[in-house]
């Protein structure tokens, strides 16, 4: 079953959050500055928030941070900086939400690169499972933000899969319905053609569960031409992930 009831968390305001992050020793000025220092950096997403939107971004790193627990395998060294940087991009993907901690997934797991799965008996880059566990290979990870336009981001396509398990009930039906028409129309495109679409992957059209978190990659790293080429899909990603991206980009309206 594709939706599930799954139970949701009242986000509390900005100030109230302050007051318990810092009450609990995780937030200080030297420490939200140090945060800005690094999301300025590392993250392109950041750069496009305006100063209130940075202060409420960071202050959802450590929120989320605070909520997950972090381990790395196989001689991986885990620094504060890559459980920020993972914490930022579950941040990014949720930053339209008001309840953003999906709430379901306690633990993220860590490898250097590809890892074995005997799930599904392959090594894979990573993996999300219903039980509240997300493994990543961190030098996929890595190369997501590297390389912030191949529509290849790996936190973004498993936290993407975490999200709808964690909120499937707080979508919009109909958006999604009207995803997977496209996602159908797509598809059927790419048989009649013989050619590979230039911004979805083959990949991503093997199931909705893939396309959607595809979809969500080819949305932040390519929301333009995504607005471009097919308007219909990027209104429905952005009804779905309540932001609207191509238009902060270009700083002008894309929606109509």
């Amino acid at each position: 079953m594709l939706f599930r009831q799954l139970r949701r968390r009242r986000a509390k305001s900005p100030a109230v959050r302050t007051r318990r992050l810092t009450a609990e020793g995780v937030l200080s000025a030297d420490v939200k500055q140090s945060i800005h220092d690094l999301l300025t950096r590392e993250f392109s997403y950041y750069s496009l928030l305006k100063e209130a939107e940075q202060q409420e971004f960071v202050l959802r790193c450590v929120d989320i941070k605070s909520n997950l627990e972090f381990e790395a395998r196989e001689e991986l060294e885990l620094t504060d900086e890559m459980s920020l940087l993972l914490s930022a991009s579950m941040a990014q993907l949720t930053f339209g939400f008001k309840d953003y901690v999906l709430s379901n997934f306690k633990k993220v797991i860590l490898y250097p690169s590809t890892f074995y799965s005997k799930l599904i008996e392959a090594e894979v880059k990573g993996l999300t499972y219903g039980n509240g566990f997300i493994s990543l290979s961190w030098s996929h990870f890595e190369h997501g933000y590297e390389h912030g336009s191949d529509k290849l981001n790996l936190g973004l396509h498993e936290f993407a899969h975490a999200l709808l398990l964690d909120k499937a009930k707080q979508f919009d039906v109909e958006a999604f319905d009207i995803l997977e028409k496209m996602a159908n129309f797509i598809k059927e495109e790419v048989e009649f053609t013989g050619m590979s679409d230039s911004l979805f992957r083959d990949y991503g059209l093997t199931n909705m569960h893939e396309f959607w978190a595809v979809a969500v990659e080819v949305y932040f790293e390519n929301p333009v031409e995504l607005a471009a080429k097919y308007p219909r899909l990027y209104r429905v990603m952005c009804v779905l992930l309540k932001q609207d991206l191509a238009s902060r980009v270009l700083g002008i309206p894309v929606l109509k």
